[in-house]
């Protein structure tokens, strides 16, 4: 039944680090079969861009050694400021029609050379009666595809889905979580940046990116402390210290406060657009298990904040690290997604 569908090695290549997911399907639900995470030095990639091919490569080669995958047929996501995803009500309620002049009604929402970027989009739904088609724009620039295809293919990869993190972290979430006509908030706080995402009856409704991450956090106790940025980062994540340390303390409640009220502010720019608020918050990226933070969250956006556990819902095979997926677990979320890809999948 299974063997039908070839799953794909997801694999995030983020701004800290490379993580590689790998699922068996089962009967009800799936398997995590491996998964690993190899460290990238600071600024190897930048916003969503790879900077040094080199290191990237050497880091994707050893993670896919380490694994042991089963495959070399792999899944990966562009993100960062090159991407878009957008949700859009077009007056076209032909399938037909809407392929033909698709083009031209995406290029009125791009702000980029149509030459430059690869787009494609998904319909949601389709209302005759209005002649309109509610549909999802996802586009990413060409050369960005390329470079993380290269990137693969020169560790003897076959990267057979370039997905975009915002839809990756979607399908990672409907296949863990309950989804119904409440929107929920999916909230990945990563090394660069932050990314908010409203999803709705399992379909997306709207995300924003935010310019700060756990590098701004690592440089304010850098700053602070007048420490190395290298203990700076190791601090950040001790929270033994941030409890013991009320100068460290006094810094990582100042970040955790930015972060809710970036949160709360993208709440209300959503709420004045949908006329309601999402039910759900739920935290992920490696900097979402900061001392306090999922406390500070809740306090400010006045509702529930939940770790986003990626594998919820899924068994975790003996072969796997359990001790660094632990300690690990909230960055896996993207790679995650990317894994429920198959071959199929366009």
């Amino acid at each position: 039944m299974f063997s039908s569908k070839q799953q794909l090695i997801g694999i995030d290549i983020g701004s800290s680090s490379v993580k590689l997911v790998e699922l068996k399907p089962k009967r009800k639900g799936y398997t995590v079969k491996s998964a690993v995470e190899v460290p990238l030095t600071p600024d190897v990639i930048v916003e969503g861009t790879i900077m040094d091919y080199g290191e990237v490569t050497e880091a994707v080669t050893a993670a896919f050694k380490q694994g042991k995958f089963s495959t070399k047929d792999v899944a990966t996501a562009l993100k960062g400021n090159s991407v878009i995803a957008k949700r859009l009500t077009v007056p076209i309620s032909d399938p037909d029609e809407l392929s033909e002049t698709f083009m031209w009604e995406a290029e009125q929402y791009i702000q980029m050379d149509i030459e430059d970027v690869s787009i494609d989009y998904e319909v949601v739904h389709i209302n005759d009666e209005e002649g309109e088609t509610d549909l999802v724009l996802a586009v990413a620039r060409k050369d960005l595809i390329v470079d993380f295809k290269s990137v693969l293919e020169a560790a003897k990869l076959k990267p057979l889905v370039v997905d975009l993190e915002v839809f990756a972290l979607m399908n990672c979430f409907i296949a863990n979580y309950e989804v119904d006509e409440e929107a929920s908030m999916i909230v990945n706080i990563g090394h660069s940046n932050t990314l908010l995402i409203f999803v709705r009856d399992g379909n997306y409704e709207f995300s924003r990116e935010i310019l700060k991450g756990g590098r701004n956090l690592t440089e304010m106790i850098s700053q602070g402390l007048t420490v190395p940025y290298e203990e700076a980062e190791q601090l950040k994540h001790d929270n033994e210290a941030v409890q013991g340390r009320p100068e460290l303390k006094e810094i990582v409640e100042s970040f955790n406060n930015q972060i809710a009220l970036e949160i709360k502010n993208t709440i209300e720019m959503y709420e004045s657009n949908s006329q309601t608020k999402p039910s759900r918050c739920f935290l992920c990226g490696g900097v979402s298990s900061l001392d306090g933070l999922r406390e500070r969250v809740e306090e400010v956006i006045e509702a529930d904040a939940s770790f986003f556990d990626p594998f919820a819902r899924m068994d975790i095979s003996g072969s796997v690290d359990r001790g660094m997926l632990e300690e690990n677990l909230y960055s896996f979320n993207v790679a995650a997604g990317l894994a429920l890809r198959s071959v199929k999948d366009k």
